[in-house]
Protein backbone atom coordinates (compact mmCIF):
# COMPACT_ATOMS: atom_id res chain seq x y z
CA UNK A 1 0.00 0.00 0.00
CA UNK A 2 1.10 3.83 -0.63
CA UNK A 3 -0.19 6.57 0.75
CA UNK A 4 -0.92 8.72 -2.47
CA UNK A 5 -2.36 11.92 -1.25
CA UNK A 6 -4.38 13.39 1.40
CA UNK A 7 -4.21 9.83 3.17
CA UNK A 8 -5.63 8.02 0.33
CA UNK A 9 -4.12 4.96 0.37
CA UNK A 10 -3.75 2.59 -3.29
CA UNK A 11 -2.02 -0.76 -3.07
CA UNK A 12 0.63 -0.80 -6.16
CA UNK A 13 0.77 -4.58 -7.88
CA UNK A 14 3.82 -6.39 -8.65
CA UNK A 15 4.84 -9.30 -10.52
CA UNK A 16 4.51 -12.45 -9.41
CA UNK A 17 8.14 -14.68 -8.47
CA UNK A 18 9.72 -16.98 -10.96
CA UNK A 19 8.92 -20.57 -10.23
CA UNK A 20 11.88 -22.63 -9.04
CA UNK A 21 13.64 -24.12 -11.88
CA UNK A 22 12.93 -22.86 -15.42
CA UNK A 23 9.55 -20.31 -15.94
CA UNK A 24 7.17 -21.83 -17.79
CA UNK A 25 3.97 -20.49 -20.03
CA UNK A 26 1.65 -20.66 -16.84
CA UNK A 27 3.74 -18.14 -15.16
CA UNK A 28 4.26 -16.20 -18.19
CA UNK A 29 0.14 -15.78 -18.71
CA UNK A 30 0.08 -14.94 -14.75
CA UNK A 31 2.89 -12.16 -16.11
CA UNK A 32 -0.06 -10.77 -18.14
CA UNK A 33 -3.07 -11.58 -15.79
CA UNK A 34 -1.23 -9.41 -13.73
CA UNK A 35 -0.33 -6.49 -15.91
CA UNK A 36 -4.44 -6.81 -17.22
CA UNK A 37 -5.29 -6.40 -13.57
CA UNK A 38 -3.20 -3.44 -13.66
CA UNK A 39 -4.77 -1.81 -16.73
CA UNK A 40 -8.30 -2.62 -15.25
CA UNK A 41 -7.45 -0.62 -12.02
CA UNK A 42 -5.71 2.28 -13.41
CA UNK A 43 -9.55 2.12 -15.75
CA UNK A 44 -11.47 2.40 -12.01
CA UNK A 45 -9.20 4.87 -10.97
CA UNK A 46 -9.78 7.10 -13.84
CA UNK A 47 -13.26 6.93 -14.47
CA UNK A 48 -13.07 7.71 -10.48
CA UNK A 49 -10.92 10.91 -11.55
CA UNK A 50 -13.90 12.12 -14.28
CA UNK A 51 -16.06 11.76 -11.52
CA UNK A 52 -14.54 13.06 -9.42
CA UNK A 53 -13.43 16.65 -11.51
CA UNK A 54 -17.61 16.68 -12.96
CA UNK A 55 -18.32 16.75 -9.35
CA UNK A 56 -15.94 19.15 -7.81
CA UNK A 57 -14.99 16.60 -4.86
CA UNK A 58 -11.59 16.31 -4.13
CA UNK A 59 -10.52 16.36 -7.81
CA UNK A 60 -6.65 16.53 -7.04
CA UNK A 61 -7.04 13.57 -4.95
CA UNK A 62 -8.57 11.39 -7.36
CA UNK A 63 -5.70 12.40 -10.25
CA UNK A 64 -3.27 11.41 -7.87
CA UNK A 65 -4.60 8.33 -7.64
CA UNK A 66 -5.11 7.81 -11.15
CA UNK A 67 -1.57 8.92 -11.86
CA UNK A 68 -0.33 6.40 -9.79
CA UNK A 69 -2.55 3.55 -11.27
CA UNK A 70 -1.23 4.41 -14.41
CA UNK A 71 2.41 4.37 -13.39
CA UNK A 72 1.77 1.09 -11.46
CA UNK A 73 0.41 -0.12 -15.08
CA UNK A 74 3.37 1.18 -16.98
CA UNK A 75 5.89 -0.27 -15.28
CA UNK A 76 4.94 -3.56 -14.55
CA UNK A 77 4.03 -3.58 -18.56
CA UNK A 78 7.81 -2.54 -19.63
CA UNK A 79 8.95 -5.00 -16.68
CA UNK A 80 6.98 -7.75 -17.87
CA UNK A 81 8.30 -7.42 -21.61
CA UNK A 82 12.07 -6.65 -20.37
CA UNK A 83 11.06 -10.51 -18.76
CA UNK A 84 9.50 -11.88 -22.03
CA UNK A 85 12.38 -10.58 -23.86
CA UNK A 86 15.11 -11.77 -21.73
CA UNK A 87 13.60 -15.44 -21.75
CA UNK A 88 12.58 -15.08 -25.57
CA UNK A 89 9.15 -16.29 -24.81
CA UNK A 90 6.59 -14.36 -26.56
CA UNK A 91 7.22 -11.51 -28.97
CA UNK A 92 7.06 -7.93 -26.86
CA UNK A 93 4.04 -6.59 -26.86
CA UNK A 94 2.20 -9.84 -27.37
CA UNK A 95 -0.11 -11.36 -24.91
CA UNK A 96 -2.77 -14.17 -24.61
CA UNK A 97 -5.11 -11.20 -23.89
CA UNK A 98 -3.71 -7.96 -23.72
CA UNK A 99 -6.14 -4.39 -22.90
CA UNK A 100 -5.97 -4.05 -26.52
CA UNK A 101 -7.55 -7.18 -27.56
CA UNK A 102 -10.65 -7.66 -27.42
CA UNK A 103 -12.31 -10.11 -25.18
CA UNK A 104 -13.96 -13.33 -26.68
Amino acid sequence: MTIVREERLWKLLTLPPPPAGTPDEAWLELLDCTVERSWDRWCYARQHAVRAAQDGYKPHVAWAVATTAWSNYWELCVEARTIKERLGGRPAGTSARSPATPRA
